[in-house]
């Protein structure tokens, strides 16, 4: 049940990141 949790947790995170450096790149190449 503990690992079950970490394992969302964790995969949440790594969504989380990869939307943040997405949404930032296509901030960066919208101001340009």
């Amino acid at each position: 049940m503990w690992e079950s949790f970490v394992t969302q947790l964790f995969s949440f995170w790594v969504i989380c990141c990869a939307f943040g450096c997405y949404f930032s790149l296509e901030v960066q190449q919208g101001d340009r």
